[in-house]
């Protein structure tokens, strides 16, 4: 089935855009290369069948060397320059490409290098997404052996891009800075677009969390 096509069956092709830097910042998760490659098999170990993984390469050689080997034939990988931490020009590469070959009907959805998706993540936001604009979901925390969930998190306050679908043909324009992610969704909630919220959508996070807040 060709990209950017909707099917007969009514189920949507899914891009899912994935920011990459590899190598070592301020903030950033430690064993990154183990952690990018967990959550890449998650990816290809969902049971929706009509999915694109867009990885852009944030300047990353890392990043584009896995890539071009390991993951060549599974994936669509977007190269450009090293931005700083937490610009919003890295996601909004891998939109810029998906505007460019989606079809009327097609979803994005985000995935961290660092986050992992379960088995039905995907086939829940194509049976929930119905006439909406956007979507919206609560992360789950893991635990670092990724089996006892720790926290569910609050809508809003600490959104990530991980739980957040919309429309392929939106028009969306990434902020910049940290947090940018939970503004964004912000500033999608004051618009006038259709959205609903909801739980258990199998996005899995595994970085720490502050439980001073």
């Amino acid at each position: 089935m060709g990209r950017g096509t909707v099917y007969p069956s009514g189920v949507a092709l899914i891009y899912v855009v994935m920011a990459s830097l590899l190598e070592p910042y301020r903030g950033a998760a430690d064993n990154r290369i183990y952690r990018f490659k967990r959550s890449i098999s998650s990816f290809l170990g969902t049971f929706y069948p009509d999915k694109t993984l867009v990885v852009v390469s944030d300047g990353c050689p890392t990043t584009s060397e896995l890539c071009h080997t390991i993951y060549k034939d599974f994936l669509t990988l977007i190269e450009t320059e090293r931005h700083t931490p937490h610009s919003g020009l890295v996601r909004q590469a891998g939109i810029d490409y998906v505007h460019s070959v989606c079809a009327p009907g097609d979803i994005v959805a985000y995935l961290d290098t660092d986050d992992e998706i379960g088995q039905d993540h995907l086939k829940k936001i194509q049976e929930h997404f119905g006439d909406n604009d956007w979507i919206l979901w609560d992360m789950t925390y893991r635990s670092p052996d990724g089996d006892v969930i720790l926290e569910a998190a609050p809508f809003f306050e600490r959104c990530g891009a991980g739980g957040l679908a919309h429309r392929a043909d939106l028009d969306i324009t990434w902020p910049s800075g940290y947090g940018n992610d939970g503004r964004l969704v912000e500033s999608l909630a004051g618009c006038d677009l259709t959205y609903e919220i909801f739980h258990d959508m199998q996005y899995y996070i595994h970085h720490s969390i502050d439980w001073t807040t």
